[in-house]
């Protein structure tokens, strides 16, 4: 396994990852039952097979499976925490910063953990007030908290084109793209998370500026 510096954080990241959308929403690329017993024995194993394989990157959010993804990772990694980076991601729009600080408790119990390496905004694209919101309506507020109170390590953001992040004014430190991006703009700071297929993802180092 290949390894490289995620974005602007510390974290030595695998160049594949695992991804957690096919784990706990139901029928994601197959016929897939997530509360099944023999799902959860599946995907249990191949976490932790994945683990010894040198996979160090999971990356999940409570709407996928409402929860069930982050159950199934908790699961499986809960005694290998200390060898794995997991990511996970909240709502933005409508929420504020107790709701945010409630969501991330609820990620914690079911990942069986009390820190997370990234949270990240969950969006597809943003708009000058999509920005202004997460900045001044309490979603950053409470990202801060939970980083000052070292409940989550880095901040991220989840997007679906990078145009909209280009003169985006947050504070993040890892960015999260679909693969179907051909190339990462010049002057998109930090690092990229793709995913070339649905069972997946790739980690692409992007340009500093």
């Amino acid at each position: 396994m290949q390894y490289r510096l995620l974005g602007r954080t510390e974290l030595r990241v695998s160049e594949i990852g695992c991804g957690g959308a096919p784990l706990g929403i139901p029928h994601y690329n197959e016929v897939w039952d997530s509360y099944a017993e023999d799902t959860t024995r599946s995907v249990i194993a191949a976490l932790q097979r994945a683990v010894e394989l040198g996979y160090n990157y999971f990356d999940t959010t409570p709407s996928y499976g409402e929860g069930r993804s982050e159950e199934l990772m908790g699961e499986a990694l809960a005694g290998q925490r200390h060898e794995v980076y997991l990511a996970s991601k909240t709502e933005w729009k409508d929420q504020t910063r107790e709701s945010i600080l409630r969501r991330v408790e609820g990620s914690l119990r079911r990942l069986q953990t009390d820190y997370l390496d990234v949270l990240q905004f969950h969006g597809s694209d943003y708009t000058p007030d999509d920005v202004r919101f997460i900045l001044e309506g309490g979603p950053m507020e409470a990202y801060q908290q939970l980083k000052q109170a070292g409940t989550i390590r880095f901040i991220g953001i989840t997007a679906e084109e990078p145009v909209t992040l280009m003169t985006c004014p947050l504070s993040l430190e890892a960015i999260t793209l679909p693969a179907s991006i051909p190339e990462v703009p010049d002057g998109l700071e930090t690092a990229v998370t793709v995913a070339p297929k649905p069972s997946g993802k790739k980690t692409e180092s992007a340009p500093l500026v």
